[in-house]
């Protein structure tokens, strides 16, 4: 992550309570508090990407399509007789 990438949301953060922020120096830094480290752990990728919190439990061994190929659902025609 570059310096200044979260900017925008880290008071959000902060008041979630998933950030610390410390003030007192000349510079404000950010460190993650244990909600946060927890957060990340469990709903963020290790290529920085964010899982929703119901996809996380979502299992990746399912059972494949039938078809090789995905197809189209048209509506019935009215004229079926």
């Amino acid at each position: 992550m570059q310096a200044g990438t979260v900017g925008r949301y880290i008071l959000d953060l902060e008041e979630l309570g998933l950030v610390d922020i410390d003030r007192r120096g000349q510079y404000n830094s950010a460190s993650l508090t244990g909600l946060g480290q927890v957060a990340v752990e469990q709903y963020v990728t290790t290529d920085y990407r964010v899982i929703h919190p119901t996809q996380s439990t979502l299992e990746t061994h399912l059972t494949p399509t039938p078809q090789p190929q995905a197809s189209t659902v048209y509506p019935a025609r009215s004229d079926t007789r």
